[in-house]
């Protein structure tokens, strides 16, 4: 079972300061491509790319996002360096947790 974007791990609600650019839904995004990437080369089984971002294309809102915290970068450089299945087995790295913003 997947969490909706990584909810627990990768969201946060904090007050958003106004010079936030228009990148962070596209952000949003990214990160999850790249979750499903890593999780369709290295979960046992595989989860299929399409199936993975299906899954949470139904339940991300990433159209929402408003920023991402200084460890975006970080946590997309992990997520794009690990040999192990983040979304099943791991967990995502400590990098991602609260990287994607929502304002409150």
């Amino acid at each position: 079972m997947l969490p909706a974007l990584p909810a627990a791990a990768a969201c946060g609600d904090v007050p958003i300061p106004e010079d936030t650019g228009p990148h962070a839904p596209e952000q949003c995004e990214a990160l999850i491509e790249a979750l499903c990437a890593n999780a369709a080369e290295f979960c046992v089984p595989p989860l299929d790319l399409e199936t993975c971002l299906g899954l949470f294309e139904k339940k991300s809102d990433c159209e929402d996002a408003d920023a991402v915290s200084g460890n975006y970068e970080f946590c997309m450089d992990e997520i794009g360096t690990s040999e192990e299945c983040l979304l099943l087995d791991v967990g995502l790295p400590l990098t991602c947790k609260g990287v994607i913003l929502f304002e409150v």
